[in-house]
């Protein structure tokens, strides 16, 4: 998607010098595990399922800054599912409550069992479902 976008940069670019470039956003994009769709939780979360995605959003989450981190998600929340796992099986209780306090989720649409996992396993994680 970003080589696509790198190729319209230019008439974005004239329309706004805000675009960022398609090497600045390839920099701060991550992937995820793919296959989720439509999966149970237990098929999309767990040991060995990490991701570079999941990966970096416990980094982001753990940044020395008070501030939450929002994420804004349309559909598949697997990546942000993953990370509250690795960190709830890696961390005291108190730790991972401090991780998952930071945390702001706004989910659109339900594409597989990860956000329900969040909901019925962390149900002081803040999320707005829509």
């Amino acid at each position: 998607m970003l080589d696509i976008y790198d190729s319209h940069y230019d008439t974005l670019k004239n329309r706004s010098s805000d675009y960022p470039s398609a090497e600045y956003l390839k920099s701060v994009t991550y992937q995820g595990n793919s296959g989720t769709w439509g999966r149970n939780a237990e098929e999309n979360i767990g040991e060995n399922m990490d991701s570079e995605a999941s990966d970096q959003i416990i980094k982001i989450v753990d940044k020395d800054d008070p501030r939450p981190v929002w994420f804004c998600v349309w559909g598949d929340c697997r990546s942000i599912a993953q990370a509250v796992y690795r960190v709830s099986r890696t961390r005291t209780t108190e730790e991972t409550a401090k991780f998952i306090s930071k945390m702001r989720i706004y989910q659109v649409a339900h594409q597989d069992g990860s956000i329900d996992w969040l909901m019925e396993n962390f149900p002081e994680l803040f999320i707005i479902y829509n």
